[in-house]
């Protein structure tokens, strides 16, 4: 790997050095624009229904800047070609045009008299219009012709008014000999028409350049913004199929569904427990990743591809959005089959982890009360900046799970900013809705051909090889923290960093009372919890950032 490749891992710092000083200048400041703007609608100084939703949105839209796979890129740099750039682009796709400082255009190549007298209508200030004082003087190889008082009248006469000048006219455009045309522009407007073509020209040139890094996958943009300049022709027709191939294309087709989930959960996480210990939670949350890193290799070695690895491996987070987004984006022709494998085995971490913790963990270590330790009270304010902070940063680490980080953080930034309004149409409308529906279209999904793929027996053992090989990363984080504690801290707290909220939390709060009802360890469970859907996101914004480059390797 190359340290070029290095770089691309981390594509938001990369993009925002290798932006002109403008842009960079401009990314950072809108990045600080979007978190003052969330303060002053937390504030109420301005209305935060809007401000704390577009101020994040601001951070995450700046930071995630990421360079485009190279078909996206090619479709947006043509999306957002002006239409005159684009008429421009098409007259002179044949030919050479330069432009001289004293107002001359000089149009070379086999094509050169048909461009030119397709330029020259093209400069006009108004199409419509036959007397729009430009006249257009012509050189052709050498030989002046003029068009007379004005030149709409000989130009809406082809070619180049040659009927009216005694050119023959006999020969199509295209086929006439001319190599060599020289335009000059006078009359009122004349200044107006060359200054016209000379930025049209400046815009094919940037046109042509953009293209040029788009082929090669340097572009820079966003994920989020992208499918905005899409054409929605195709999308339109796709629709009539069934009832529910709107929710499908809308939702899964970008992976909606997974950020609308992600913002539900993002509504009912409380980031005061992992700000009250945020080392203990990290730590923990980190140890439970083992099962998403190791499975990954193994996944590899039996034949799955890079994408399909990386998208099983992230069963071992317990989190359905993550997997769901992961291979809606590295193997969008196995998400049903790996995305049912997650859900279906999201039950396992309620049913099969209490197994694993007495497996694992002695009663006597089970029954461990943690000392008494000060309550820290964390307020809503700084809940607010860490979502702010934290957006900002993963955005622009990991701009390729953008939309992921956006969703979560937003919906602990509602929460914080108290939006009941925004609270309860996320939580009732956005996370119950995305819910059923999702799982709605998987057992839609779910036909023959697709379950019964060979592969999806490989996706059951692993999945849970993955969920196995987490739980226990957990208890062994948990267990290095019994030891550096002085033997203090109740190792059962390492399975709760699987990210599967509430869940792990209460299992491991639950076991811990079955041996010793007096052990509380659900404030730093809940702590630990809340970081393993971080960490999480951050493991799918490594893999859909890594995987694409792997492959290319």
């Amino acid at each position: 790997m190359q340290f070029s490749d290095i770089l691309n891992i981390f594509q938001g710092i990369t993009t925002l050095f290798d932006s002109p000083s403008h842009i960079m200048i401009g990314r950072i400041g809108l990045i600080l624009i979007g978190g003052v703007l969330v303060y002053l609608g937390k504030k109420g100084t301005l209305e935060p229904l809007l401000m704390i939703p577009m101020g994040l949105g601001m951070v995450a839209v700046n930071a995630g800047v990421l360079f485009m796979p190279s078909q996206m890129a090619e479709t947006v740099t043509r999306g957002s070609l002006e239409s005159n750039v684009a008429e421009y682009i098409s007259i002179t796709t044949n030919v050479e045009a330069a432009y001289t400082e004293d107002g001359k255009v000089i149009v070379t190549g086999p094509e050169a008299a048909a461009a030119a007298h397709n330029l020259a209508f093209l400069s006009r200030p108004d199409k419509k219009s036959a007397a729009n004082g430009v006249d257009v003087t012509y050189s052709i190889n050498g030989k002046l012709f003029t068009t007379g008082k004005s030149a709409g009248t000989a130009i809406e006469s082809s070619p180049i008014g040659a009927n009216r000048q005694g050119l023959e006219p006999s020969a199509p455009i295209g086929q006439q000999p001319r190599e060599r045309v020289e335009l000059a522009f006078t009359g009122a407007n004349g200044g107006e028409a060359f200054k016209q073509l000379e930025t049209m020209h400046a815009g094919r040139v940037q046109y042509l350049a953009d293209m040029d890094k788009a082929q090669s996958g340097e572009m820079p943009g966003n994920l989020m913004i992208a499918p905005l300049v899409q054409q929605p022709k195709e999308l339109m027709d796709m629709q009539q199929i069934t009832a529910l191939q709107p929710i499908y294309t809308f939702a899964f087709g970008n992976s909606l569904i997974a950020c609308l989930v992600f913002m539900g959960i993002g509504v009912l996480l409380d980031v005061g427990f992992l700000l009250a210990r945020p080392f203990l939670s990290m730590f923990i949350a980190l140890a439970c990743e083992f099962g998403t890193i190791i499975t990954f290799p193994i996944a590899k070695a039996l034949g799955f591809s890079f994408g399909e690895a990386a998208s099983i491996a992230l069963v071992g987070c317990a989190d359905g959005p993550m997997v769901l987004f992961a291979s809606l984006n590295l193997a969008k022709h196995m998400f049903v089959p790996i995305t049912v494998v997650a859900y279906l085995y999201l039950g396992l971490a309620y049913g099969g982890y209490p197994y694993l913790i007495r497996l694992l963990v002695p009663a006597k270590l089970r029954g461990i009360k943690l000392p008494q330790r000060p309550v820290v009270k964390i307020t809503a304010g700084e809940k607010l900046a860490f979502a702010v902070a934290g957006c900002g940063v993963l955005c622009l680490l990991f701009p390729s799970a953008a939309p992921l980080f956006l969703s979560l953080f937003l919906g602990v930034a509602v929460r914080e900013a108290g939006l009941k309004v925004f609270t309860v149409m996320i939580e009732n409308v956005f996370l119950y809705g995305a819910t059923m529906f999702l799982g709605l279209l998987l057992g839609v999904l779910c036909e023959a051909s697709t379950i019964l793929n060979p592969k999806v027996v490989m996706l059951l053992v692993l999945g849970i090889l993955a969920l196995l090989l987490s739980g226990v990363g957990g208890i062994c984080g948990g267990y290095i923290l019994y030891i550096v504690s002085g033997r203090k801290i109740n190792p059962v707290i390492g399975i709760s960093g699987v990210s599967c909220v509430p869940t792990t939390a209460k299992v491991a709060q639950k076991e811990v009372s079955k041996v010793n009802p007096n052990s509380i360890i659900l404030p730093e469970a809940l702590g630990a919890n809340i970081s393993g859907v971080i960490t999480s996101a951050i493991i799918t914004g490594i893999y859909v950032t890594l995987i694409p480059i792997l492959e290319k390797l």
